[in-house]
């Protein structure tokens, strides 16, 4: 859910239904799921997040603000269930190369935002997918709480 508005002229209900989709539904996954995880006392959650939940987005305050709101959901998720065998994180993934970045600007516009990253590329949905997938395997045993950015240092420079 990613919506370009000024504050000083969103509705209320854009506001809602950004949040209700990127942190109300994370929050209802993980509340229907958490009971099963305890019972069997282990479970992996991975929350996805954005580079907007560290650097904000001008005219994305609501998307931001849902962004970084789920990274604290995920570290109290994390100290609160860790004792009981659930690691919990979070994935920050940069602009990635898939159409969301190219809702609200040309492919010119992107091309030019992938030269300025440190990598000199977007991120591939398959990087994203990889960092997922280690952090909801048996092989991640204590990582939890975290919030991983893969980006491509992409957050060294804005």
């Amino acid at each position: 859910m990613y919506p370009k508005s000024s504050i000083a002229t969103m509705e209320r209900s854009e506001w809602d239904r950004v949040l209700a989709v990127n942190l109300k539904g994370s929050f209802l996954c993980t509340k229907y799921i958490l009971p099963v995880m305890i019972s069997q006392g282990s479970g992996r959650i991975v929350n996805i997040s954005s580079g907007h939940a560290f650097r904000g987005g001008a005219f994305f305050s609501h998307y931001s603000a849902s962004k970084a709101a789920l990274v604290a959901l995920t570290k109290s998720l994390a100290l609160e269930v860790a004792p009981l065998g659930i690691l919990v994180n979070a994935v920050a993934p940069g602009i990635s190369d898939t159409s969301m970045p190219r809702i609200h600007a040309t492919e010119e516009e992107v091309r030019q935002k992938a030269q300025k990253m440190p990598m000199g590329r977007l991120t591939k949905p398959e990087e994203v997918a990889d960092a997922v997938s280690y952090l909801l395997s048996e092989r991640n045993t204590f990582i939890t709480g975290q919030l991983l950015g893969v980006n491509g240092g992409q957050v060294l420079y804005g």
